[in-house]
Order: structure tokens, then sequence, then C-alpha cells
């Protein structure tokens, strides 16, 4: 009996914290986005601002991004639905593609769409019990 207990607190206890580190993960991963994606809005708003017609930068920022995206979104399916993530992914693309196009206002429009998309995921990874169990 006392042997079952300490085999299962230990499970609980190593379980609890794979979740807390999940989470700590997920929120690192979507706050670094949220950043990335205002730098890039920054800088094209800049862009727009100076008349600016190299666009070269940007776009290697936004595929930089799209990147890092892609490199932890196996990690992050295991708390996200893949279709919130497939959309921030759908909507860095549309970005570089206005930015390969010189579009930049709608490059603008689609990286703060991005962005309100990570608002949505920074709240269903809101540190809570329930993301813990």
């Amino acid at each position: 009996m006392t042997k079952k207990f300490w085999v299962i607190s230990i499970l609980v206890i190593l379980l609890a914290g794979l979740s807390v580190f999940e989470v700590l993960y997920a929120k690192e991963t979507v706050n670094t986005l949220k950043e990335d994606l205002l730098n890039l809005q920054n800088s094209i708003n800049a862009s727009i601002a100076e008349k600016n017609t190299e666009f070269d930068s940007l776009t290697t920022d936004a595929k930089e991004l799209l990147e890092y995206w892609d490199g932890r979104e196996s990690v992050l399916c295991l708390i996200f639905n893949h279709n919130d993530m497939k959309d921030i992914a759908k909507e860095i693309t549309q970005v570089i593609s206005y930015l390969e196009q010189n579009d930049l206002k709608e490059a603008f429009v689609h990286t703060d769409l991005a962005r309100q998309q990570t608002e949505t995921l920074t709240h269903i990874i809101e540190f809570n019990l329930q993301n813990i169990f």
C-alpha cells in the first residue's frame, strides 16, 4: 500500500512538472513571437513612413519568423489546437508574399492579424490549474 502511494505520488508530481514546463515553454514561445511580430510591424510602418523601397531585410525577418514558428510547432501542438497555429503560419506566409510584391500596407495588416492571433494563444495558456492538469 505504501509503495503504491509513493509510486502514484511520484508520477503525479512528474506529470505536474512536465505540464508546468510545457505551459512555461508555450508562454515563452508565444511571447517571443509576439515581440518579433511587433518589431516587424514597426519596421514595416517605418518603411511606409520613409517610403523605403528596399524590402529584402523585411522579407528576411518575416521568413525567420516563419521558421521560428514552424520549428516550435511540434511541441506546441500538444497544447494548442493545430488550426490556431496554422492560422498564424498562414498570416506570416501572407506577410512574406506581400513583402515580395512590395505591398507594405497589406503586409502590415497581416502582421497585425498574426499578432492578434498570438494574443488569443496567450489567453489560452494563462497559468491556471486546468492547464497544469
